[in-house]
């Protein structure tokens, strides 16, 4: 029996690193001179911009730096060397399942010197062959989903991915059931794994993307759709569908919502004598703060 126990504890330790990773990215790059040339021992922090806490490392022999398990959301990264200004990144954008490549090239000069370069552009993933697209925070805030006859569902995020094919309409008035018969990048219905804070969620052992309660969009900080998947997603045809919850910041936020669909709202068909009567409200609210302040996190920082 101790051997049994000694066992699933050790399987356990193995496994929970890889749930982790599901709601977390990663930066890594190289550092060089105005000439090409790598420098090492130079040191780089990311901070946080949502809660503040930072996490910095050197550079290694060849120049370069990774930072492992960052949460998802907006960093800036400072690199900063004795007889180099100082390179400041902000709007750095951190994404789940990715690793960021974000390379700096030092001037010479004083380190009191600050070259501030802002909204990064976007970058190839160049440490795994998946392929996957994801909607952030402020994508999310702004996509409209319809209230028809059921409840908003961040599930419904997937319409807007490219390469997918769904049921427009449906008569049981359940989002989950719907979603489930989507095709995604050519792949049968309902063989797509989904996962929330890499935890598996489908409601159905048989259909492995129903969800009939799925959490409301306000909740989600990210959506993300993958395809040609590595070994940590399993039960699927090589599609993942991910959703990363808000976390807290450094200050309270929230919101409050009230989605009303009324026949008064509506125009009148065409050839019917009177609108139909159709009367819906969704209302409800979100609230997040910190625990305490420039709170601190494991991102496990990689000399190269």
């Amino acid at each position: 029996m101790r051997i049994v126990s000694v066992v699933l504890l050790a399987s356990l330790m193995v496994c929970l690193p890889l749930i982790a990773q599901e709601s977390t990215g990663g930066i890594n790059g190289t550092v060089r001179d105005e000439t090409g040339g790598v420098i090492p021992g130079v040191e780089v922090s990311v901070t946080n911009a949502a809660i503040g806490s930072q996490v910095s490392t050197v550079t290694g022999d060849e120049g370069t730096y990774t930072f492992n398990s960052l949460p998802v959301g907006e960093y800036t990264v400072t690199t900063s060397m004795s007889g180099f200004t100082t390179l400041e990144q902000t709007g750095v954008r951190v994404v789940s399942g990715e690793v960021l490549n974000l390379d700096a090239e030092l001037a010479i000069g004083e380190v009191t010197e600050t070259v501030e370069v802002t909204g990064a552009l976007p970058t190839i993933e160049k440490t795994s062959n998946k392929a996957g697209y994801a909607r952030v925070n402020e994508e999310i805030a702004r996509l409209p989903l319809a209230v028809a006859n059921s409840q908003r569902s961040s599930q419904s995020f997937l319409r807007t991915m490219p390469g997918v094919s769904f049921v427009p309409s449906r008569t049981d008035g359940n989002e989950g059931a719907a979603m489930q018969r989507s095709f995604i990048q050519g792949t049968p219905n309902s063989t797509a794994s989904y996962s929330i804070d890499g935890l598996r969620s489908s409601s159905s052992m048989h259909s492995n993307l129903r969800d009939d309660n799925a959490p409301i969009p306000d909740l989600v900080e990210e959506f993300r759709l993958d395809t040609n998947t590595n070994a940590e997603h399993g039960f699927d045809s090589g599609v993942a569908v991910t959703l990363v919850f808000k976390s807290g910041t450094n200050d309270f936020h929230g919101n409050a919502f009230w989605y009303v669909r009324n026949e008064k709202l509506d125009a009148r068909p065409w050839f019917a004598a009177e609108r139909s009567i159709s009367k819906q409200n969704e209302y409800g609210f979100t609230l997040g703060g910190p625990l305490w302040k420039n709170r601190k996190y494991s991102v496990n920082p990689v000399l190269q």
